[in-house]
C-alpha cells in the first residue's frame, strides 16, 4: 500500500487556484470536447503540478492531483456560496479566489453563449 500524502497547505492551495486563473481559458473550456482538447488540458494540468512540486519541493503533487484538488477546492467554494450568511462573513482566501474564478467563467460563458446581445437586441 503506498503511504498517504500529508493534506494540501493553504499556501500550496493558493498557488494552484492563482495558476488555474492564470490558464483558465485551457483548462476550464469544455470538459467533454475533443482528444486534442483533453491532451492539452492534460498537459496544462502537469505544467502546474511541476510549479507547484517546484515551489513546495517537500511534497510532489501530479497533474492528477492537482486537477482532483481543484474540484475540490470548486465544491467547497460552492457550498460556502450556499451557506454563507452575509457577504461581510469572513471566507478564506482560497474560497475567495475560486468564487471570483467561478463568476469569470460563468460572465465568459455568457458571453460567448450571446446572453449580453440577446439584451441589446430586445425593444424597450
Amino acid at each position: 500500500m503506498r503511504p498517504r500524502k500529508p493534506n494540501w497547505s493553504t499556501e500550496q492551495k493558493l498557488l494552484l487556484v492563482q495558476l488555474v486563473k492564470a490558464r483558465r481559458e485551457g483548462l476550464l473550456t469544455g470538459r467533454h470536447s475533443c482528444r486534442e482538447t483533453a491532451t492539452s488540458r492534460r498537459w496544462a494540468w502537469d505544467e502546474i503540478a511541476e510549479e507547484i512540486s517546484t515551489a513546495h519541493p517537500d511534497v510532489p503533487r501530479t497533474g492528477k492531483e492537482c486537477e482532483r484538488h481543484w474540484f475540490i477546492e470548486q465544491a467547497k467554494a460552492r457550498e460556502a456560496m450556499l451557506t454563507q450568511k452575509s457577504p461581510t462573513e469572513h471566507i478564506n482566501p482560497v474560497t475567495k479566489l475560486v468564487l471570483e474564478i467561478l463568476r469569470l467563467q460563468k460572465n465568459d460563458t455568457d458571453f460567448r453563449d450571446g446572453a449580453f446581445y440577446k439584451d441589446a437586441l430586445t425593444p424597450i
